[in-house]
């Protein structure tokens, strides 16, 4: 195990992606939970039935992930990378067609995918912008500030992953 474990670390410490404290959490609890749940007789008068507790824990906690992982509906829905670059591009666009003085029509605007709450904010405002609630360059300029604060988040999240190109 130690190969795997060396190069679980050295690809962490080499790709900003991945979370070491994840690897060496995961291994320090799986180090403790083979010593509590490993066969043989206990030696600690708690050790049998803790191994019991574990072990059932340990089932529940598998079922869910199971469940979540192959029924996300209802589970946070969390959006693809597409979604998200999708996203960006349309709503950089409207912007840029609004500061420019042009008009979208209602429904592109309505069509917009947002992949988190930050990003519906973003869309909820747009309408309102778009459906004359709001009118002005200042109210756009506020959009594309929040926007980009956005633009940042997600840029920082992704890192490695996403990159914004001209």
């Amino acid at each position: 195990l130690l190969p795997f474990i060396v190069i679980n670390l050295v690809f962490g410490f080499i790709t900003p992606v991945i979370d070491n404290g994840a690897h060496i959490g995961g291994l320090l609890s799986g180090m403790f939970l083979g010593w509590v749940i490993s066969p043989g007789t206990p030696w600690i008068s708690w050790k049998k039935i803790g191994e019991e507790v574990i072990q059932w824990i340990l089932i529940v906690f598998i079922a869910i992930a199971v469940v979540t992982f192959f029924l996300p509906i209802g589970f946070g829905n969390r959006a693809s990378m597409d979604t998200v670059i999708t996203f960006h591009n349309q709503v950089q666009t409207m912007i840029s067609m609004a500061k420019a003085g042009g008009r979208l029509e209602q429904d592109r605007v309505e069509a917009l995918v947002p992949p988190d709450r930050d990003a519906q904010s973003i869309k909820e405002r747009l309408i309102d912008f778009y459906r004359g609630g709001r009118e002005g360059q200042y109210e756009i300029v506020r959009i594309e500030q929040d926007f980009l604060v956005w633009r940042d988040k997600i840029l920082e999240k992704y890192q490695g992953l996403i990159q914004e190109t001209e």
